[in-house]
């Protein structure tokens, strides 16, 4: 049985305050049981919602957003952790919601933290508009970064098509984002980066370019060695920022930075 914490933390807004709507199983232990990774809290202590109505009232809450702010998307954090009816429900009702208001093509990306093409919804493209591609993500990186033969790039690429089809065309491809160490690290030129930023501008499927890196941004080696990357990998870019690091340090804006140029011309014939 896994320890169920008290909440150390208010949960807001009120539509999602009934602790009827979590499951209050207990914290994850075994990331890799199916059990705990449905219905189990993540760490610390953030309860797992696993009710119809949590879904409805989260998808009211979005529908709030859209309305207010003309937000043209949503991410589905862990959506690895939800049950597929959930997602199917909530995409399903944003999307209605978002036709009501001639919004025609809203985004709805979700998000599989995994190196396995297994732990990814078969289903998938039939409630999401797109999936981060972590399984490629770990397969290209170390050829991305010279440690590995450029095969690995050709190979990675087949392996999606075969899993999931049309679909792998979909997906959201990128080199680094918000869960991961930056690309460059530091020591690193920006001639490691720029071949690696042209294969994924040029490649099939939704490229990702992860805030920063038309700035240089690096990560430092003893994060990259701990395996945490947080919070250097999420820098402030304005001078005044609280998180701020050797390579983020000044204003972080410039438009004309060498990588800011280079990414343009990428795009210009992308």
């Amino acid at each position: 049985r896994l320890t169920v914490k008290q909440w150390d933390h208010p949960v807001a807004p009120s539509e999602i305050k009934d602790t009827a709507m979590y499951n209050c199983k207990g914290v994850i232990a075994d990331w890799d049981e199916p059990e705990q990774i449905m219905k189990g809290d993540f760490p610390p202590n953030y309860r797992k919602y696993n009710h119809e109505l949590a879904i409805r009232n989260l998808c009211k809450i979005m529908a709030w957003w859209m309305k207010e702010t003309d937000v043209d998307g949503f991410r589905f954090d862990a959506a690895r952790h939800i049950p597929s009816r959930c997602l199917r429900s909530a995409s399903t009702q944003l999307r209605d919601y978002a036709k009501k208001l001639g919004k025609q093509n809203v985004f709805i990306l979700g998000e599989y933290s995994t190196k396995k093409d297994e732990d990814i919804a078969s289903d998938w493209d039939q409630y999401f508009t797109s999936v981060y591609g972590y399984p490629e993500y770990h397969r290209v990186l170390p050829a991305l970064r010279g440690k590995a033969p450029t095969y690995l790039l050709e190979m990675a690429h087949k392996l999606s098509i075969d899993t999931y089809g049309k679909s792998s065309a979909r997906m959201l491809r990128f080199i680094d984002n918000n869960d991961t160490s930056r690309f460059l690290v530091e020591g690193d030129t920006l001639d490691r980066l720029k071949p690696a930023l042209a294969f994924l501008l040029f490649s099939p499927g939704t490229p990702y370019l992860f805030y920063g890196v038309e700035q240089a941004i690096q990560q430092s080696q003893a994060s990259v060695d701990t395996g945490q990357p947080d919070p250097e990998c999420r820098p402030d870019m304005f001078e005044a920022g609280q998180y701020k690091f050797p390579s983020s340090f000044g204003d972080k804006f410039d438009a004309r930075a060498p990588l800011y140029k280079y990414i343009q011309s990428l795009t210009t014939l992308r």
